[in-house]
Parts: structure tokens; C-alpha cells; sequence
């Protein structure tokens, strides 16, 4: 069964401003990255035969987390695919304000796991791919449909 996950383009406030889009997401990748500092230390012509020293880790405490979210948007009863996915590549433009911060509200888990009270992460919108796919409904008698496969790239932070 797909998650539900919305994203709405958010004001420099903080207040959120714009469509909203409904994406019915049939993948979710949570990754995390540490961001590390790696020294090589040099091996010269005299010690070679001690073999090769360890590397040396700084650890630069810069976690990223990434939401890779794959999924598809269709119609509203007030709005087409075709205006949905326009809606989505505004909220990605910056929707009409300065700045291209997002709310993702997903309803996968209940609560966010990693803090452990909401269903809500800020960020950005690092990538977006579209895949349409139209139907054709020879037995109904009435509108056809499309729907859009999507692919998010979306980075939780603070946009400075």
C-alpha cells in the first residue's frame, strides 16, 4: 500500500504558502552521510618495510540526510496530472517566493523516527524526474487519465 507523503513550498518564515501536492510514494529511501576527512599519511623509501600506515579519520560531525522518494502523482477532482506535476515543479522554482525550502509530511512511519514527534521534515528539493503514464479506458464512457511517475530527490536541512 503507498504512503501518502504532501509537499508545500514553505515562505522565508516558515509558514507554508502555495499548492499543495499529494505524491502516492511506492518507495521511500532514508540514507544518512557523515561527511569525514581522510589522511593518507606518506610512506617513504625508508619505511616501506613496515608496510603502509593507518589512515587518519576526522570526523566532521556534517550529517546529510537524504529522502529519495519514488512514487506517482495523479489528478485532483479540481486539478489535472498535468497540473499537479506543474504544481510540483513550482514548489521545486521556488513557488513564487524567494528561496526553495519545502514541508514534507509523510505518513510511512506515524511519528519521525529520528526525532520521535512528527511526521514533518524541511529541507529542499535536490532533484525531481517525471515518467508519464496515460490510460485509456475503452470500456468507461467518459474522461481519460493520466498519472506521473515520480522520482524526488529531497535533503533535509536549514536553507541559508
Amino acid at each position: 500500500m503507498p504512503s501518502e507523503i504532501t509537499i508545500q513550498k514553505l515562505d522565508s518564515s516558515g509558514v507554508t504558502t502555495g499548492a499543495l501536492v499529494t505524491i502516492y510514494a511506492r518507495e521511500i529511501d532514508d540514507a544518512f552521510a557523515n561527511k569525514l576527512f581522510v589522511i593518507t599519511p606518506a610512506t617513504s623509501k625508508n619505511n616501506q618495510s613496515d608496510g603502509p600506515e593507518d589512515s587518519i579519520i576526522v570526523d566532521l560531525l556534517r550529517i546529510t540526510r537524504t529522502i529519495l522518494i519514488s512514487g506517482e502523482i495523479t489528478g485532483t477532482s479540481s486539478k489535472t496530472a498535468s497540473e499537479v506535476k506543474k504544481d510540483l515543479i513550482d514548489i521545486l522554482g521556488g513557488g513564487g517566493t524567494n528561496g526553495g525550502r519545502v514541508r514534507m509530511t509523510y505518513d510511512a512511519l506515524g511519528t519521525d523516527y529520528i526525532t520521535g514527534s512528527t511526521t514533518q521534515v524541511e529541507g529542499v528539493i535536490e532533484k525531481l524526474a517525471f515518467n508519464e503514464t496515460p490510460k485509456d479506458e475503452p470500456s468507461s464512457v467518459g474522461e481519460d487519465f493520466a498519472k506521473f511517475i515520480v522520482q524526488i530527490t529531497f535533503v533535509s536541512g536549514v536553507l541559508v
